[in-house]
Formats: C-alpha cells, structure tokens, sequence
C-alpha cells in the first residue's frame, strides 16, 4: 500500500483547518495494514512515517516484492460540485483487467461505506468512480499506475477541500470504517472469483503539467 504524499514539502492537500492529506492517508494505509493482517493477508507500505519517498521507488516496490495488487490512498482537492453521493474516484491500468477488477471491488466498498454516512455535504466530479485516466498519447497519466507491472489502482476516497467532507476525515471514525471497507475489497480480490458486471470504466483525459487547478494532486503523476 501507498499512502499518497509525505515529506515536509509534499503534505498533499490541506484542509480549511489545517488537515494534512499525507497524514490521512498514513493513518488509513496503517488502519487497512491491521485490518488485512486480521485476514490473513500481508502488506507492506511504501512510507510508514511523514517523509517523502520517490515515485519510482514507490511505484515499482510491489513488482520487486512480487506483490498481488499495489494501492496508493489519496484524497481529492479541487473541491468540485454539489452532489447527492459522495464523489469517490479509483483510477485504473487500462491495459490491465486485473487492475480494473481490483479498482471496481475496492470501490463497490468503498463507496457503500461513505454513502450510508447521513448529513455530508458531498462533492463529486460528473464522471466519478473507475477510471482510466490517460494522457493525449493514450497511456496512464499516472506514474503510480502506469510503472507498475503488478495490478495497480489509485483512489481518491472523498475530497479534503471539502470542509463538510474534511470535518468526516478528522474522526477516528472515518479510518477506522474506510481502512475496512478497503481490506473488504483487497479481499475479494486476492480470496474470490468475484467480478463487478458493469464496473463503469470511463476515460478521462488528463496530461500532467495541464493542471486541474489549484491543489490538485501531483504526487503521483508522470515522469517517463
């Protein structure tokens, strides 16, 4: 597992209060840690404090560790629009059926987790959930999926920009619940046969240096 960000000059997003996404995302990967070695599976972080760590590194570690499956946890930031349902994004290898399996049981789960929580002000992109996220030549965007010969996917569980959103992240709750809705998912992934019918690939464009505004995540964009 990768947990997005970390280093004093890489703290990702930033809530209205001061929230790290670096440090989210720690504390998710640490709780997810605990909840698959309750299931018997194994795992290894890319970082396990607040210190940078570099995207090649990170991105091959699982193929040097012959892993199963590599997740890097973000968090989302620009805020985007209004929305009934929260606006979870998982980011998938286009050429990999493998990854795209893994991102949609990981946000089937996911996303039922957040959406049974009652009295948020959800945000969310038109074209939310799995997605291939490519640049003008047709390869990954991301070098955290694209590196990678093992199965790799990228979530962005809920937006930090969002203060209704970042108030959620703030509780031991929130960890707590998503580390499990995420090892739910890992689960069915290494231990069934089970696939999500209609995973709703979609296709974004997206050409690091572009820029999706200010905030957005660059942690784990591309370099050759």
């Amino acid at each position: 597992m990768d947990p997005g960000h970390g280093g004093r000059k890489d703290p990702g997003a930033v809530s209205r209060t001061g929230l790290k996404e670096s440090d989210i995302n720690l504390s998710i990967a640490l709780a997810t840690q605990l909840e698959l070695e309750r299931l018997n599976i194994s795992s290894v972080l890319t970082r396990t404090g607040n210190y940078a760590s570099l995207l090649p590194i990170r991105a091959l570690l699982a193929d040097a560790l012959n892993a199963d499956a590599l997740i890097s946890i973000h968090h989302n930031s620009p805020s985007a629009n209004p929305s009934s349902t929260p606006g979870t994004e998982v980011y998938v290898q286009s050429k990999s059926d493998r990854s795209q399996r893994l991102g949609a049981l990981i946000y089937e789960k996911t996303f039922a987790y957040l959406s049974s929580i009652t009295n948020i002000n959800w945000v969310s992109r038109s074209d939310a959930g799995v997605i291939q996220v490519l640049n003008s030549k047709g390869s990954d965007a991301y070098g955290i999926i694209r590196r990678p010969a093992t199965p790799s996917i990228l979530l962005e569980l809920s937006y930090l920009s969002n203060p209704s959103e970042a108030e959620l992240m703030a509780t031991d709750a929130y960890a707590k619940n998503i580390s499990k809705a995420i090892a739910a998912g890992v689960q069915s992934f290494l231990m069934t046969d089970k696939t999500i019918s209609d995973p709703a690939n979609k296709i974004r464009r997206y050409n690091p240096g572009s820029g999706l505004g200010s905030g957005s995540c660059d942690d784990a964009l591309t370099s050759p």
